[in-house]
């Protein structure tokens, strides 16, 4: 079979190898998995969040982030809409961080915990012009019972507008 998008290939994926651990990550010190289902709606919910936010084919959407599940999820979420994700890394310096979301034409930023919110903070005045929104995230905050915190809805974690 020819796929002539990665959103074929992903759907195409999904709907083929419909397995309870299509995706495996480490939390805690367990093992845990995501079903083809859950990923499917999960990434629809964020497609979904990031299109309430205004973001649109050719937009571009930074992910401030350490390597995670929510990063892939952000990442095929932004695939359905036709925006581009520009990952930063999360070692980076907050003027660093500036410099990229200045010269990407980024207009929302996702951060993905306190640590990488306070870089976008200490340069939100110099991005005010750039930016449409700053998607906050508050991970301590979402864990209950032992779970993984997740980006499920984009919508709920909208941050002000810089």
């Amino acid at each position: 079979m020819k796929f002539e998008t990665l959103n074929e290939l992903f759907f195409a994926a999904m709907e083929t190898h419909r397995k309870p651990d299509v995706i495996r990550y480490k939390s805690g010190g367990t093992w845990r998995s995501v079903s083809w289902t859950e990923m499917l709606e999960r990434v629809r919910d964020l497609a979904l969040g990031f299109h309430e936010l205004g973001v649109k084919r050719g937009d571009r959407v930074v992910i401030l982030s350490e390597n995670r599940l929510e990063w892939f999820l952000v990442d095929k979420a932004l695939h359905i809409l036709g925006a581009a994700n520009v990952p930063i890394y999360s070692s980076l310096t907050a003027p660093q961080v500036s410099y990229i979301v200045r010269n990407s034409e980024s207009k929302v930023v996702i951060a993905s915990s306190p640590e990488q919110q306070a870089k976008v903070a200490e340069v939100r005045e110099e991005l005010k012009d750039e930016l449409r929104r700053e998607v906050r995230r508050e991970l301590e905050a979402e864990q209950a019972d032992g779970e993984e915190p997740s980006l499920h809805l984009v919508r709920d974690y909208i941050g002000e507008m810089l």
